[in-house]
């Protein structure tokens, strides 16, 4: 539990294979909400082709990247100190009991040669 002035409710942990759902949502609630936002100084064809092109990003990073979780973030290993790389959800512990999805961020690290030295790579947050 993230503890600072006030407690809170927001609960970090390891990802877990059954998070994988939830957490290409969040990814793609992230990457929409702000294609959804209003831009009224792009006009329509010019929005629409940033929506597509935006999109196919969205499909490449779900397909190379979040659907290999395990692989690319190597979360199943056990690393001896320094290692950085990982990837880790946060969830609102006040709705896990609610329809909605508890995960309200997510962060991934990417070890990079040594393996001391990361970079940050993934970083959503919900509103």
């Amino acid at each position: 539990m993230i503890m600072g002035a006030l407690q809170s409710d927001i609960v970090v942990r390891k990802y877990v294979a059954a998070d994988h759902a939830r957490v290409i949502d969040l990814f793609k609630s992230g990457i929409n909400s702000n294609l959804d936002a209003p831009h009224p100084q792009i006009d329509n064809e010019t929005l629409n082709r940033i929506k597509l092109s935006v999109n196919g990003y969205t499909e490449a990073v779900i397909a190379d990247d979040l659907n290999r979780i395990e692989q690319v973030y190597d979360t199943n290993a056990q690393h001896n100190a320094p290692y950085c790389g990982g990837f880790w959800v946060a969830e609102d512990s006040s709705r896990l009991d609610t329809a909605q999805s508890p995960l309200v961020a997510m962060v991934a690290l990417k070890a990079w040669g040594d393996k001391s030295t990361c970079e940050l790579l993934r970083m959503c947050v919900s509103k």
